[in-house]
């Protein structure tokens, strides 16, 4: 069976909801956490830009193109290689900002490590994919 790809379709999504969150909240002058309050630091650091541009903003738009990356490489075997290279890739920037929030900000957004997370775990399933893909 192919459950991997029902779950990828889920945590992807959910990755769009919770920066979508996170970007409105922000937007909106206050700050997202689900527990904790290292929130408000993380999400009004110096790191939580880029070009003036907010790091949930763009992760919401990264996110919904990953999305789209997904939903049109899925079926295709050949293109399974973006795909997982966009998942490293994001994963990349996962343990980017992971690293930015223990030792660098030391503080934690449990929203963000939720985000980051979940791309972790999304790359895990995309290689178990791409590896699925080959034997057949």
């Amino acid at each position: 069976m192919e459950y991997h790809k029902g779950l990828l379709f889920i945590l992807i999504a959910a990755e769009i909801i919770i920066s979508a969150n996170i970007a409105y909240v922000n937007y909106s002058g206050s700050t997202s956490c689900i527990i904790g309050s290292g929130c408000n630091i993380i999400q009004k650091s110096s790191y939580s830009t880029i070009f003036g541009i907010s790091i949930s903003l763009i992760g919401f738009i990264a996110f919904s193109l990953y999305f789209l990356i997904y939903l049109l490489t899925h079926h295709n075997k050949i293109k399974r290689n973006f795909f997982l290279i966009s998942s490293i890739i994001g994963s990349i920037f996962a343990v980017y900002f992971i690293f930015l929030q223990l030792f660098v900000i030391k503080q934690i957004c449990t929203s963000c490590m939720l985000i980051d997370f979940l791309m972790i775990f999304i790359l895990v399933i995309a290689i178990y994919d791409y590896i699925q893909s080959k034997r057949i």
